[in-house]
């Protein structure tokens, strides 16, 4: 698909990425040119604005980590709450992780991520003593680097002080929302729907335990099928340790949304981040079908911030993504800037800044919009 070769080389350049673009067989006599005038436009694009690509580094506050023996649904489905919510994020990979410094970041996110060596397991517990956040989702943890299961889960930040039942078959269960504290996005919604795994476990006595788990039931006909039990099993729990917070999901949002798509579980995972883990997504009106990157130049002189449509993309097919009018973003800049303009038109950008906020916008987006900060 021409759309899909475009949306690819316009998100490398977005997370930081070279363009590439790899063909079996020659240019001058290829039987399918259609990629062609897309791939040259975005290669032209990258050639006038050569130096605003240079030295960058990204501006993300959330690790996300990523494993060959993590489940690729709950890793994916990470991904989609993460990019769809407009939170920058890295993605790092657990076998490098320990290679990197963590101090830029607020918050790191384990997505099932089984398999967990001491020295992760460490470095994670250390990074939430020092003021940091983790959320761990499942099974985190709850087997060794040689993926041999562990007696008790590897980190201790959790507060899991025993695994009594790991459940697999609990379709047709939900959460009560009890308190609702956080959760903006429930205000006409009662429950959270649940199917997968649950994790059964004792908690230690400090640990906040939120919602309440209503475990499987008959499902139907409304006058023939309906909840009877309502149990004090939590949706997720959040404990402070050290300057820090963990935050343990005893089930599988990521592997839910990846196969089912309900707006129920990404409101969940996304109140849980802004509402209750503090963290604060790039503002303004971009629709979920936007991907938005933030970087800065290593010197601090400049940022680049990319959007990127992603409408185009229905299933498994890739259409021209459909333009997007008088849009908006909002990002936190303690200075003022000295411009702001579109690299993609060449033209200034209407923008405001006021208490350390800034506000920009443009009138439309097509495929991508890059917006190069100068401070």
């Amino acid at each position: 698909s021409p759309h899909q070769q475009a949306l690819r080389l316009a998100q490398n350049l977005a997370n930081g990425g070279a363009l590439d673009y790899y063909l079996i067989g020659r240019l001058d006599n290829h039987e399918d040119r259609s990629g062609f005038e897309p791939i040259k436009e975005i290669y032209r694009y990258h050639a006038a604005n050569e130096a605003a690509y240079t030295g960058n580094q990204s501006k993300a506050n959330i690790a996300l980590l990523k494993s060959d023996r993590v489940s690729a649904d709950a890793f994916k489905g990470w991904f989609r709450f993460l990019v769809e919510n407009h939170l920058l994020f890295d993605t790092l990979t657990a076998d490098a992780a320990l290679d990197v410094a963590w101090d830029k970041y607020q918050a790191v996110v384990l997505p099932d991520l089984r398999p967990m060596s001491d020295e992760l397991a460490g470095r994670i517990d250390r990074f939430v003593e020092e003021g940091g956040t983790v959320i761990a989702a499942a099974q985190s943890g709850f087997r060794d680097a040689d993926d041999e299961p562990r007696p008790t889960p590897a980190l201790k930040s959790l507060g899991i002080t025993e695994v009594r039942r790991i459940r697999t078959d609990m379709r047709s269960s939900y959460f009560k929302l009890d308190d609702k504290q956080g959760f903006e996005r429930f205000s006409d919604t009662e429950l959270i729907y649940m199917d997968g795994t649950y994790v059964y476990a004792t908690y230690a006595s400090d640990v906040q335990q939120r919602f309440k788990l209503i475990p499987p039931h008959n499902f139907g006909p409304p006058e023939r099928c309906y909840y009877t039990q309502v149990t004090a099993h939590p949706a997720f729990t959040v404990r402070s340790f050290g300057n820090g917070r963990a935050i343990y999901i005893p089930w599988e949002p990521g592997q839910l949304f990846h196969r089912q798509g309900y707006p129920n579980t990404s409101d969940f995972v996304a109140d849980l981040l802004e509402g209750v883990a503090g963290l604060t997504p790039i503002g303004g009106n971009l629709s979920p079908m936007v991907e938005a990157t933030w970087f800065e130049k290593v010197d601090g002189s400049s940022q680049l911030v990319h959007l990127v449509n992603g409408s185009g993309h229905f299933g498994v097919s890739f259409y021209q993504p459909v333009k997007m009018v008088d849009l908006e973003i909002e990002l936190p800049s303690a200075k003022q800037p000295k411009s702001v303009r579109s690299l993609v038109s060449g033209e200034a950008c209407a923008y405001s800044w006021s208490d350390d906020l800034l506000t920009i916008q443009f009138p439309e987006l097509g495929l991508f919009e890059a917006i190069e900060i100068v401070l």
